[in-house]
């Protein structure tokens, strides 16, 4: 999730710290991101901390919520519980493209079926969001790994063959905005004996 300096994503009030946030490059060293969240936690918070008035209450929430809650239909049937266990058979350290195409297709039949009926209300938005999630990253990793091929921790493979990586987009963030993934060139790691979070302020 592409964040600014504070870990605010461009939804006003929603902050993303950690790996999700970006922050983890292909060549860090092990035990760093543990540290990373601790400081992206501390900074969204402190943000948050002075910020606080300027945040907007979230109304279009409420609202959600008033027009499902009636026409809500408890159902005790209703199970999303195996979509987790397929997000990690095809977005762990494997990435089948294939796997990730089908699986993309299945979340987005979901979702344009999404049904207005689940255990509970809570329920019902928790899964939603959780599809929605699984869509995205789903559409992420199909829109890099065939230009980036396997980097990090993943390997990529199509059509049955492991794609090497290409290091020239090393040099590069992948930027998910809606359904349009791009690159971007990031900047280049100061030569300073101060530790990395100190830049995020600036």
């Amino acid at each position: 999730v592409y964040t600014d300096n504070n870990f605010e994503t461009d939804v006003k009030g929603l902050y993303v710290i950690g790996e999700a946030a970006g922050t983890f490059g292909l060549s860090r060293p092990g035990g760093s991101a543990l540290n990373d969240t601790q400081v992206s936690s501390l900074v969204a918070s402190e943000h948050i901390a002075e910020n606080v008035k300027n945040i907007p209450p979230v109304t279009f929430v409420k609202s959600r919520y008033e027009d499902i809650s009636e026409k809500f239909i408890t159902d005790e049937t209703v199970d999303y519980s195996y979509i987790p266990e397929k997000m990690s058979e095809c977005c762990s350290f494997i990435r089948d493209e294939e796997k990730c195409r089908k699986l993309l297709s299945e979340i987005e039949t979901l979702l344009e079926n999404y049904p207005v009926k689940h255990k509970d209300i809570e329920s019902f938005f928790r899964d939603r969001d959780m599809l929605i999630s699984a869509r995205a990253l789903l559409g992420a990793i199909i829109a890099e790994m065939p230009e980036t091929g396997s980097r990090g921790g993943a390997i990529f493979v199509s059509e049955g063959k492991r794609v090497t990586e290409d290091v020239s987009y090393r040099e590069y963030l992948t930027v998910t905005d809606g359904n349009d993934v791009y690159f971007e060139k990031t900047r280049t790691v100061p030569e300073t004996d101060r530790p990395f979070e100190y830049y995020l302020k600036g």
